[in-house]
């Protein structure tokens, strides 16, 4: 750490005005408690302060050494006090051979010499002050360096967590996808050829964009539809969906990728296992401070039982929420006979350094 009046004008002009008091004190003490007359207390006072600013700024350096340069080290007290001796002796012989050059007189210098414990008093008293000062700066310099380390590491945690969670969604959605492709090569060679054209596009956009872990609104919803196309071909009629968001929530921030297991999961329990014509819809407006997005898919009750998931998606999506916004609570979803309906709520109030650790 570097010495706090170090480029710092705020600090220099406190030590000057600081100087400039010392100054006045030793005066008056010299003026007051000696009768002295003449300007020879004052040049007297003057010639002990210009000593005492080089000898009161060099003093950082013992202070910061004895203070300690880690969290876990305790202040040794004994090297910061012999550290303080040490400068007061270097002060006191400074001043006194500087008045005995200027000022030989033997009547001065036994004056002096009667002072000279109310001197050593005086300047014990503030250079333990100056080092007082010096260790509280130390001390909280110290601290806000070990809590930005701190607030780091938890961002950096926090990436982590969000760059594993969000790895599991593409490869979920490729097996599945995968999985389309292989059930239409026989079946329908075209559609398959198409749908690999549409998951390829897809797949790009994820690469180039997935490392981020916050889209645009708009952004997310050109996604879905990439993903629906791909689905489309896939299921054909079956498949019936549509998007609806108004322009004042286009620019809004969403977590990057957020909606596809939605998607995958609306799928799955719509058409798989089950010949019947589903509807997916999906909407997006803003309440509040939050943007609410609700999604609602037909189902086949009947077929519940022969659907198997490990429910990665919904757990994936409410984790990763929770690590975004350190809030619970953000998704709920409820289902009647025929309907599923899932709603999330995205803060929109993340504040900007948060986002600066997540970008």
């Amino acid at each position: 750490m570097q010495h706090p009046f170090r480029n710092n004008r705020q600090g220099i002009a406190i030590m000057i005005l600081v100087w400039v008091v010392l100054l006045a004190i030793h005066t008056f003490v010299l003026y007051n408690f000696w009768a002295a007359d003449g300007l020879w207390p004052f040049f007297d006072s003057l010639i002990h302060m210009l000593v005492f600013l080089p000898l009161a700024i060099a003093l950082w350096y013992p202070v910061r050494y004895a203070s300690g340069l880690g969290e876990n080290i305790r202040p040794d007290y004994s090297n910061l006090m012999l550290g303080v001796l040490v400068v007061l002796l270097a002060w006191m012989a400074a001043s006194y051979g500087l008045i005995r050059l200027f000022h030989p007189d033997a009547e001065y210098r036994e004056y002096y010499h009667s002072s000279l414990m109310l001197r050593a008093a005086f300047g014990l008293l503030v250079f333990t002050f100056v080092a007082l000062i010096y260790m509280l700066i130390s001390y909280f310099a110290g601290y806000e360096e070990r809590l930005e380390e701190r607030n780091m590491l938890k961002a950096s945690y926090k990436n982590v967590q969000l760059s594993f969670l969000q790895s599991q969604i593409n490869p979920h959605f490729l097996f599945n996808a995968l999985n389309g492709v292989n059930s239409l090569i026989i079946s329908n060679p075209d559609k398959a050829q198409e749908m690999v054209v549409e998951l390829s596009d897809f797949l790009r956009y994820t690469l180039k964009q997935g490392h981020e872990h916050f889209h645009e609104v708009k952004d997310e919803i050109r996604n879905m539809e990439r993903y629906l196309a791909i689905e489309k071909i896939r299921y054909g009629k079956r498949l019936d969906y549509s998007i609806q968001y108004g322009e004042n929530v286009s620019k809004l921030r969403i977590p990057a990728l957020i909606m596809l297991p939605l998607l995958e999961n609306a799928i799955k329990f719509s058409l798989h296992q089950s010949t019947a014509n589903a509807k997916i819809s999906c909407g997006f407006k803003m309440h509040l401070e939050s943007l609410q997005v609700e999604m609602c898919n037909t189902f086949d009750p009947d077929s519940l039982d022969e659907i198997h998931g490990t429910g990665t998606g919904l757990k994936n999506i409410e984790q990763r929420l929770e690590v975004l916004y350190g809030k619970k609570g953000l998704i709920h979803y409820e289902k009647n006979e025929s309907f599923f309906r899932l709603r999330l709520r995205i803060p929109q109030h993340l504040d900007a350094k948060a986002l600066e650790y997540l970008a």
